[in-house]
């Protein structure tokens, strides 16, 4: 197989891509994000792939959206994030669940992130070095490593995807949470084809729960 060679991006495009990743109202991530899987130790010492809650996926797109290209031009290691939590919630549109929110960010610190490159190699990381929730002021402090931060935004040279971070903020379904990034990837082709086998191998679906096609487009597709 020959690689297409990559053409240099036009500078409105260069442009554009650079005010998205400063502004905080939007989330712009290479391809290789589409499919986030997150994975937890167990008690038998193993690493285990694990669904995400609604809350820990919308805190890990919350933190990707706060990281501007001005972070890693500082030489620091850790590069720290505020969230406010009152706010955050408020854009969820779900009262009462300010807690879930400092759990969800809690468990993403303890959590490893796994994901696929363009060139087929696995990366893991743990996206959140240190989380803080300072009493009395409804924000938390987060840490984040300058290395993933240089991954996330390193996408002037790769393919990327993008959407309006309150968009999936609102979405109440763990399913649509999980599969809204991976489809907005697809946006600029017009269509995803793949077989319903694969479909479900790829996301998961490939349990008992889901042997019915009725149960996967009730519970997920719709």
């Amino acid at each position: 197989m020959v690689k297409s060679k990559k053409l240099p991006m036009a500078k409105n495009q260069a442009q554009t891509i650079l005010s998205m990743q400063n502004d905080g109202t939007h989330v712009i991530a290479r391809n290789d994000m589409r499919q986030i899987k997150f994975r937890e130790k167990q008690k038998n010492g193993d690493i285990k792939d694990v669904k995400a809650t609604t809350h820990i996926s919308k805190v890990f797109w919350e933190s990707i959206s706060l990281l501007t290209p001005n972070d890693i031009e500082n030489p620091k290691q850790i590069i720290s994030k505020i969230i406010n939590i009152g706010d955050l919630v408020e854009r969820i549109g779900t009262e009462g669940h300010y807690k879930y929110v400092i759990e969800a960010a809690r468990t993403l610190r303890a959590m490893e992130v796994m994901l696929v490159d363009e060139e087929g190699n696995e990366i893991y990381t743990g996206f959140l070095s240190n989380v803080k929730h300072v009493k009395g002021t409804g924000v938390l402090e987060i840490e984040i490593s300058n290395s993933w931060a240089k991954y996330v935004l390193d996408i002037m040279q790769h393919n990327n995807f993008s959407f309006q971070k309150n968009y999936i903020l609102i979405l109440q379904n763990i399913s649509a949470v999980r599969l809204y990034p991976f489809f907005k990837s697809w946006v600029n082709k017009g269509v995803y084809d793949t077989s319903i086998e694969r479909f479900k191998k790829d996301f998961g679906y490939d349990t008992t729960g889901y042997k019915s096609f009725f149960n996967l487009k009730d519970k997920v597709l719709d």
